[in-house]
């Protein structure tokens, strides 16, 4: 409705989009299942309502970033999976919890995993400043990379090869087979 049609691309793109949203409902099951007696759905989605909205809206931002520039492809992968990501997290959030049952009692190992992993989140937070000062080193290691990044807005220019790597490329390819390697045969 928005572009006329959509390229095959974007249609592929579309498909690798359920990996990335199937995380939300996995999310929400995963404390479904932990919450424990008495607990209920919506209690459950109430709880954790913004963190998903939060995950799912990061992701939407990452999207509206690849729509701004002036590719058409780019800006209908953009659209597709921004729109995609906000119907899942409607679906996830409004429609799904209808069909979700609280269970009596948690399976026994998520509930293992759950205490172990809690556990570990505890001990971690103790060491906030000595994780504060890894990431900032990190950071100023990275930091010289920094000074050799340039902005490159033209499509074309990413894909050209140099020519004299083609040419290497080329001597290299008729010493090794004779078949041109820019073919490709899908039986």
């Amino acid at each position: 409705l928005v572009f006329g049609r959509l390229d095959g691309l974007t249609v592929g793109f579309g498909a690798a989009l359920i990996g990335v949203v199937i995380d939300y409902p996995t999310h929400l099951l995963v404390h479904l299942a932990l919450a424990g007696p008495g607990a209920t759905p919506r209690a459950v989605v109430r709880r954790h309502r913004g963190a998903i909205w939060l995950g799912g809206l990061t992701t939407v931002a990452s999207f509206v970033g690849l729509g701004l520039t002036d590719f058409r492809g780019f800006q209908e992968i953009a659209f597709f999976s921004a729109v995609g990501v906000l119907t899942a997290l409607v679906v996830t959030l409004h429609v799904m919890p209808a069909f979700f049952r609280v269970p009596e009692r948690p399976p026994r190992f998520a509930a293992w995993c759950a205490e172990r992993l809690g556990g570990s989140v505890t001990r971690v937070a103790r060491h906030r400043p000595a994780l504060a000062a890894i990431a900032l080193a990190c950071g100023v290691v990275a930091l010289p990379a920094f000074t050799s990044l340039r902005w490159v807005d033209d499509l074309s220019k990413l894909w050209r090869m140099d020519p004299a790597l083609q040419a290497e490329d080329e001597r290299v390819r008729a010493r090794v087979s004779g078949a041109e390697g820019g073919r490709l045969v899908i039986a």
